[in-house]
């Protein structure tokens, strides 16, 4: 498991960053909201979630998500162990919303903001105020 990433940020884009890690070029997939914290940054630190991708109970791939801020990650991985969320979905309400807007909403129950995310219908909102 990757925990952290910590270096130079060669690439940046509001989807995702290029770092350097002594000579090793790492992908990462970032929300909108990680994106406005770094983009004036040469160098950072992210927590980082490593997703392995299946196919037919193969493995088909990797991606390494990160977040700017720890709540971020924790927001992201309790995101995706709902029923029906995935990391993309996940990621989209990460930049549409604050960590803890996001958090507000779901304690405060409000389906409308969560559906206001493209790719939330309203049984995926319930799913995510219940799970």
């Amino acid at each position: 498991m990757i925990a952290y990433l910590k270096g130079k940020i060669v690439f940046k884009s509001p989807t995702h960053l290029i770092m350097d890690m002594g000579g090793f070029g790492y992908q990462v997939k970032i929300s909108l909201n990680t994106y406005t914290q770094v983009q004036n940054l040469e160098s950072c630190l992210l927590h980082t979630s490593l997703i392995v991708k299946t196919e037919n109970q193969s493995v088909a791939g990797f991606d390494l998500y990160g977040f700017a801020e720890e709540l971020e990650k924790d927001i992201f991985e309790k995101l995706i162990s709902v029923s029906g969320v995935g990391a993309s979905i996940a990621r989209m309400m990460l930049s549409s919303y604050k960590p803890e807007e996001i958090q507000h909403a779901i304690l405060s129950e409000n389906e409308a903001m969560i559906q206001s995310v493209k790719g939330i219908g309203p049984k995926s909102a319930k799913r995510i105020i219940l799970e």
